[in-house]
């Protein structure tokens, strides 16, 4: 079981180093001139990973040949993000959760009741990268081995569901990825291909913005939580 989540999540080595793309937003900054009067200037922000403030996403994902129905619940623009996934193998359950609010992540078995609390920064979940125009000098080293394994190339455009999205091809040939992926900003509207092997798809069905429970935000009570990692 744990192996084939583990395989799951460098499927999806796409959507960690894909998490944003060209959507940005603009801050406006109050500075104070020589002649002490107020200008207004602005500047940009770190793009949005959504274009949209709150939604929840539902999420057709196939990998390793099983189906692991996912839902995605959104605030802040994806500040906060929580990502439901249930799935069964040989008659095993297994029913995951994982919360982002900022930097704190929790990583939650809701079969065992247990999961684990720990901290990542923006660069190392690759949140605020624009690949179109990507500053090397601005990378951890972390950041700059794994784009520099990964080749990526845009390919073109397409609508779907109502958003413009680009298309895109990632190979690492020493990483085993080959895939197709369809982005809406920051955000996957499709991936398919392969990832250590393995076939793995992953296409949103619908996308529904209204504001999303609070309490998915939260550990759920019950939930033995271990820091670290």
């Amino acid at each position: 079981m744990k192996k084939t989540i583990n395989l799951l999540s460098l499927a999806f080595i796409a959507t960690i180093i894909l998490s944003a793309c060209s959507s940005k937003n603009d801050d406006k900054k109050a500075e104070t001139t020589a002649d002490g009067s107020q200008t207004t200037t602005s500047e940009p922000s770190k793009p949005h990973k959504y274009p949209f403030e709150k939604g929840i996403i539902y999420q057709k994902v196939t990998a390793v040949g099983m189906d692991m129905p996912t839902t995605v619940y959104v605030d802040k623009w994806g500040e906060w993000e929580a990502t439901e996934m249930t799935m069964e193998i040989m008659g095993q359950k297994s029913h995951t959760l994982k919360i982002v609010k900022g930097n704190d992540v929790w990583d939650i078995d809701m079969e065992k009741k247990t999961g684990q609390h720990y901290t990542q920064s923006a660069m190392t979940g690759y949140q605020g990268l624009d690949l179109e125009n990507l500053d090397m000098s601005k990378l951890t080293d972390e950041a700059k081995k794994m784009i520099e394994r990964l080749r990526i190339e845009f390919t073109g455009e397409e609508e779907y569901l109502g958003y413009k999205c680009k298309k895109m091809v990632m190979k690492g040939k020493d990483m085993q990825v080959n895939m197709e992926m369809l982005m809406c900003g920051n955000m996957t509207m499709k991936m398919k291909g392969k990832a250590m092997g393995f076939e793995t798809s992953m296409e949103v069905t619908k996308i529904d913005k209204t504001a999303p429970p609070a309490d998915k935000f939260e550990v759920p009570a019950g939930v033995t939580m271990a820091d670290g990692k």
